[in-house]
């Protein structure tokens, strides 16, 4: 058992760059093997938890407009990349170093970076989400494993 998990919701958790880790009662490090016999849970902890709950939900309650914007920006950015290919690649052979061709091949390029960066942003959006959602429910789950151990449930708080 990490007991420092298990400090880090009480509100007697002392930490230093000497001695690191050390119980606010005892002064000594923890040695408890599952439970602390002496854990108050801290005020920062019975604040922090509601705050987690509400963050984890307000992400799920995000995935509908997460994967339209993923939808969106990802078939607008196809459209793009498609439609420049098809009408501009034949022209873009052609290049005779002139100025126009400069200018049309400027536009070409611009056009499939624009399209790239749409698809990215609508990658980049959704694995954001995820792993900010797969963090919080990590960090649910270990408040929930240490309760656990006393018998307490997260609404309890």
């Amino acid at each position: 058992m990490i007991q420092s998990k298990h400090c880090k919701l009480c509100k007697h958790e002392k930490r230093n760059l000497n001695d690191g880790l050390t119980c606010g009662l005892s002064n000594k490090k923890p040695t408890f093997e599952n439970t602390c016999s002496n854990i108050k849970f801290s005020k920062a902890f019975k604040k922090h938890l509601p705050e987690l709950l509400n963050q984890i939900e307000l992400e799920k309650n995000k995935v509908t407009s997460i994967y339209l914007s993923f939808t969106l920006f990802g078939v607008v950015g196809l459209i793009i990349i498609i439609l420049t290919s098809l009408s501009r690649f034949e022209r873009t052979l052609e290049f005779d170093f002139s100025y126009s061709s400069f200018n049309y091949l400027c536009g070409t390029l611009l056009l499939y970076i624009v399209g790239i960066t749409l698809i990215s942003k609508a990658y980049m959006d959704i694995k954001t989400h995820k792993n900010l959602l797969r963090n919080l429910v990590t960090e649910k789950k270990e408040i929930d494993r240490i309760l656990n151990n006393y018998n307490l449930n997260i609404n309890v708080f």
